[in-house]
């Protein structure tokens, strides 16, 4: 089987959407205080995260031993059966 080899430059072109727009010092200056302050918010939750998940993982084993040990199905169960 034969295939057509196509040329990029002279079969196909690509229009912009919209024409390039370049930012004025003040855009820029927002843009990248918005960047910033999002990577601090990233950073600032992370640690967040870090300190608590210690205490976030007692009180899940705490709950799991609560609901566990009160649940119908437990031990008493089984002496029903003697």
């Amino acid at each position: 089987m034969a295939y057509r080899r196509v040329e990029p430059e002279s079969e196909m072109f690509y229009e912009q959407e919209q024409p390039a727009r370049w930012l004025d010092a003040k855009e820029a200056a927002k843009l990248i205080a918005w960047n910033r302050q999002e990577l601090i918010s990233n950073e600032l939750s992370r640690l967040a995260s870090d300190e608590y998940l210690e205490d976030i993982m007692k009180h899940l084993r705490q709950m799991e031993v609560r609901v566990n040990s009160s649940s119908p199905l437990s031990s008493s169960s089984t002496d029903r059966t003697s």
